[in-house]
């Protein structure tokens, strides 16, 4: 009776075990703190962010096309350090056409498993007018606006529609995950202890 309650138990301290390293590692996502969703870019922009996840083995910049249907991604920068909180890359948007883009900042940690964060509608406006009341991200200083002396046209003038905010109550795949194992958990250790209890009773008996 004793050598089953040592199972029982040794069978608990391994599922923890096993359990807590996968639960952190799906509550864990880069963070990219400038620029953010919608800011204009000109100029040679610095990416900041954070990027030190559990179990980090590599770590990949960035961009792509808003409206590129193939979702090609354009690397900005890679390597093996992990960011606690500072740069993660630098972006010369000088060598790209005016539009909108997209920039990722992606963790790949040793067993394979890909965590991404991507900043949304980043409008690029080196050589064209910017709309009014855009702020900019810190540390881009837009030097390249003078050059835009001449009064555009009213065709001239590209619009483009401010995206909706993320909303707050979507749920990732990643919460998902991480409530899943952990009722799996905890109906696991319900029954573990329920059977002791009434092997205990019965062996009492």
């Amino acid at each position: 009776m004793m050598r089953f309650c040592k199972f029982l138990l040794a069978l608990i301290v391994g599922l923890l075990l096993v359990t807590v390293p996968v639960l952190a590692q799906t509550e864990g996502l880069p963070e990219v703190l400038s620029p953010t969703d919608g800011s204009v870019l000109q100029g040679v922009v610095t990416v900041q962010g954070k990027a030190a996840l559990e179990g980090f083995s590599a770590l990949e910049v960035s961009f792509a096309y808003a409206d590129d249907p193939t979702e090609t991604w354009f690397l900005l920068y890679e390597g093996v350090q992990p960011v606690t909180e500072g740069e993660l890359a630098v972006w010369d948007t000088t060598t790209l056409p005016d539009g909108e883009y997209r920039l990722r900042v992606r963790v790949v940690l040793r067993d394979g498993q890909v965590r991404d964060a991507v900043v949304q509608g980043l409008r690029v406006r080196n050589y064209s007018p910017v709309e009014v009341d855009t702020p900019f991200p810190s540390g881009s200083a837009p030097t390249l606006m003078a050059t835009a002396t001449a009064q555009p046209s009213p065709t001239a003038l590209r619009w483009t529609p401010t995206p909706f905010p993320p909303n707050p109550l979507q749920i990732s795949m990643a919460e998902w995950t991480f409530w899943l194992l952990q009722g799996a958990l905890f109906t696991v250790v319900v029954f573990v202890v329920l059977g002791v209890y009434l092997l205990l009773r019965r062996w009492r008996r």
